[in-house]
């Protein structure tokens, strides 16, 4: 198989788990069981949507709710901390960001085309946070911890 083709099968069972699993949802579970067909097929759109690159909204940033930003903010805190400490730990690194990225879809209550491109965002976000999980070569981790800062470079180019 391609580098591109495992890349792209491993967005789109990552993103699944992670949709079927937080949701973009009012945290009700039967909402969540409910809609997983729904879910599945957003994945899809979404998936698609993110090789698309992200747009501006009329040449504006878009909104994200205050709710979703705090954790998004947290997130960029968490990059800050991580920068200055002297004994890098890019597996609770991976932990925190993970926590935070479940947090902002849990609190998700966005809708319509800024929810659209968030999650052109968020999806390939998603997978940068993994990858660091999952790497155990040091050089791999500063890489994959680079591209991620450049993930929230690229959040704040089109949202606010």
């Amino acid at each position: 198989m391609e580098m591109n083709t495992i890349r792209k099968y491993g967005i789109t069972v990552i993103a699944a788990i992670t949709l079927m699993t937080y949701g973009c949802a009012d945290g009700s579970d039967s909402k969540l069981a409910s809609e997983s067909t729904q879910a599945t097929e957003e994945l899809t759109d979404h998936t698609n949507d993110a090789e698309e690159g992200l747009k501006l909204n009329n040449g504006e940033k878009w909104r994200v709710n205050d709710e979703m930003m705090v954790h998004i903010r947290r997130m960029e805190t968490d990059l800050s901390h991580f920068e200055s400490m002297e004994i890098k730990d890019y597996t609770l690194l991976a932990s925190m960001l993970k926590n935070n990225v479940s947090l902002l879809t849990s609190s998700c209550t966005m809708t319509g085309d800024s929810h659209d491109e968030l999650h052109k965002w968020l999806l390939p976000h998603i997978v940068l946070i993994e990858d660091l999980r999952k790497s155990e070569n040091t050089d791999n981790r500063e890489a994959v911890y680079e591209e991620i800062l450049l993930s929230l470079e690229t959040l704040n180019t089109y949202f606010e």
